[in-house]
């Protein structure tokens, strides 16, 4: 069978003439499949280079991977390497854009196949068996072609040396090269119909010293185990380059798109260094673009040179498969850790110094990743004893949120979003308070703890709380007197509560994604008036479920922990004497036979134990009017953070009237009773005050 052509004819030594010399130049002969349209002529300067000189053994090499029409009468002729190379040295610069794998397509699967001459299945379903070398063969013709090789490793070689081409245009030339084309120099009358022949051939087997060795044509295709079919159409073309297979490759339509290129380089873009597990090749632009937005401005270049634009698809299939770019999203905590010892490793230029930084890089991010494993692993582990959750606060939702231009220029109020995510049941929990009743430090923190843990975990005996590394809201003295409080109450079934902290800048914790959804829900909303309006928002931002919980806190919830601070002494050094730095500290634990002992860790390795921090009080050298020593912080009694609501700054509260014409009506109660006095002159203190755009512009009254 013509495994090159795709012909389903069966080839037989016995159908042909044994007229090892001439073939008929019957038209008749070609089919519709033979007919080739001429190549285009970009095609043939690029791939096809000529030699019309006569051949000759001194021809210099030619490059690797590329193979030379054996020397003969034709033309010789420079094919490039097959489109089915190995291509291991190729170096891609990969897009975005997953590239098209030509090599895997089934159809070039089969193509590769046939060309190699090895079993394949046909689109029909056919199975075409390999092509198997016909061992001791005989053609019976006068020229003995079989005694002219005594060995037939020769002929096993020949044979294989054609199938390893595996390329239908290298099979091409290798044929033309063996193949000899004269014109017929006698000629006879013939009564029968059809044209005389016009051209005779003569076939060639190269033997063990590279001699050509003239056989019958029965013999060579026997040899080759091809049909009369291939090689016909192989040997019948006019042009040279016609031995290129030129089936499916259509003249080049490309275009120009040096522009696109150009304008897409011309974008800044910066490598994330946060984790090693991020692409090397991958870039992120700046949040705020798009390929919308960078194809417009490409239009905008475009008319202000005068030039035509590409097609915005055509933009885009650039942009994916030359690029792997990406829209970095706003930072949610970036690691200054990672910043310092990137900028300290781009500038350094000596080697010892950068191996040192490197080092010192690969130790941080060793223990970033250590965390997350640590996090995964108690995750894994909730059960019905083990109540694990992580908490985090989002940042300030502003509000009143108006369409007109001088709501820009007014100070905002904002309401406050403690977030905590428990992996028992997969629910998030929104604590939420605007910030009258109460602001964002460590005692607000522990106190929306306490609520939660009271509520939610009265039955789990251990308790696993994961938190970033902020050390002003989580991880301090006032939220460890909280929560060691808390595992001595008889209420609780609880025995040990461990706080674990993530390294900052990889803490990638579930409330940062449920942050980011109640972000992108609250675009949908072009005008929030009230605190209530963000508690709605946040309430539906999860179309799946379960969805957020959302619970209102109250003033009188938040509790100050001076009491308990005034109970204890907050030492500095652990019982062995050694110092504590908190901002090392990476797991703390309180356990319920211990009301005065900190188990602290400095890292999440099984083989450190924890070290111990002793915050008893001292009973002897007393001094009068001191307290005295308590036997349990369960005992202390802790006052309100907040004894009233906390009295707005008047510049706020004036900036909040003054945008009610813009409110409607229904919320105007809310904003005329917001706590603190509206300024009637100015004095020196209101001054001191002018300009302060902090969250919390907030004094008490006395």
């Amino acid at each position: 069978m013509d495994i090159s052509s795709g012909s389903d004819e069966e080839w037989s030594p016995n159908e042909f003439d044994t007229d090892c010399d001439s073939s008929s130049d019957d038209k008749t002969v070609l089919s519709a499949r033979s007919k080739r349209r001429r190549p285009p002529k970009n095609l043939l300067k690029e791939h096809i280079s000529y030699d019309l000189a006569e051949p000759s053994t001194s021809r210099e090499p030619a490059a690797p991977g590329d193979i030379i029409v054996p020397a003969s009468n034709t033309h010789a002729i420079t094919i490039p390497p097959s489109d089915h190379s190995d291509g291991e040295n190729e170096n891609i610069s990969r897009g975005r854009k997953r590239p098209r794998n030509f090599k895997n397509w089934k159809i070039n699967k089969r193509k590769l196949n046939r060309n190699s001459g090895k079993e394949y299945t046909s689109r029909s379903n056919k199975v075409t068996p390999a092509k198997i070398f016909p061992s001791g063969y005989d053609c019976k013709c006068p020229r003995k072609c079989r005694e002219k090789f005594p060995s037939e490793d020769t002929l096993k070689s020949f044979f294989n040396s054609f199938w390893k081409l595996a390329d239908y245009s290298k099979q091409n030339c290798f044929l033309r090269g063996l193949v000899k084309a004269s014109t017929v120099s006698r000629r006879r009358s013939r009564d029968g119909p059809g044209e005389a022949k016009s051209k005779v051939y003569q076939y060639a087997i190269t033997d063990e010293q590279n001699n050509q060795v003239r056989v019958c044509k029965t013999y060579f295709l026997a040899m080759l185990q091809i049909s009369w079919g291939r090689l016909y159409r192989c040997l019948n073309k006019t042009e040279v380059a016609a031995v290129l297979d030129l089936r499916g490759k259509a003249s080049s339509r490309k275009i120009d798109d040096s522009d696109v290129v150009g304008h897409i380089k011309s974008f800044p873009c910066y490598q994330s260094h946060y984790t090693r597990k991020d692409n090397e090749n991958k870039r992120y632009l700046s949040p705020d673009l798009s390929i919308k937005k960078m194809y417009d401005l490409y239009k905008q270049k475009c008319e202000s040179e005068n030039k035509s634009p590409v097609k915005e698809k055509y933009y885009y299939q650039v942009f994916s498969q030359k690029f792997n770019l990406h829209f970095k999203p706003p930072s949610k905590d970036t690691c200054s850790n990672c910043d310092k010892l990137f900028q300290k490793i781009s500038a350094e230029t000596n080697e010892k110094k950068t191996a040192d930084l490197k080092a010192e890089r690969e130790l941080h991010l060793r223990r970033a990743e250590q965390a997350r494993a640590e996090l995964k692993k108690d995750a894994a582990e909730a059960s019905q004893d083990e109540y694990i959750c992580t908490f985090d606060l989002q940042k300030a939702l502003p509000f009143p949120k108006l369409t007109t231009s001088i709501a820009y220029y007014k100070r905002n109020l904002y309401v406050y979003n403690f977030g905590i995510h428990c992996f028992n049941n997969n629910t998030a929990y929104m604590h939420v308070w605007d910030e009258t009743y109460g602001g964002r430090g460590s005692e607000d923190i522990a106190s929306c703890l306490r609520k939660h843990l009271y509520e939610h975990s009265r039955t789990y005996k251990h308790i696993v709380l994961f938190s970033d590394s902020c050390t002003g809201q989580n991880r301090n003295i006032k939220t460890s007197l909280t929560l060691l409080q808390l595992v001595q109450d008889p209420l609780l079934d609880v025995e040990t509560i461990d706080l674990k902290f993530m390294i900052p800048g990889h803490s990638f914790l579930p409330n940062d994604t449920e942050f980011g959804i109640i972000e992108r829900a609250s675009k949908k909303h072009r005008i929030i008036y009230v605190p209530d309006d963000w508690y709605n928002i946040i309430k539906t931002a999860k179309n799946k479920k379960p969805q957020f919980e959302v619970v209102k806190l109250q003033r009188e919830e938040f509790l100050s922990t001076k009491p308990l601070e005034h109970s204890i002494t907050n030492r500095k050094k652990d019982t062995e004497g050694k110092k504590i730095n908190w901002l090392e500290i990476r797991w703390l634990r309180f356990e319920k036979g211990a009301p005065f002992q900190i188990k602290i860790k400095e890292s999440f390795s099984e083989i450190s134990g924890f070290r111990t921090l002793d915050i008893s009080k001292k009973t002897s050298n007393r001094r009068p009017g001191r307290p005295l020593k308590v036997q349990k912080l369960l005992t202390v009694q802790q006052g309100q953070l907040y004894p009233t609501r906390r009295q707005m700054a008047f510049k706020k509260k004036e900036d909040m009237l003054s945008l009610l014409p813009y409110i409607p009506p229904i919320h105007h109660g809310y904003f005329r009773n917001l706590p603190g006095n509206q300024a009637t002159r100015r004095t020196q203190n209101d001054e001191a005050t002018e300009g302060n755009d902090s969250d919390d512009e907030f004094f008490y009254v006395n």
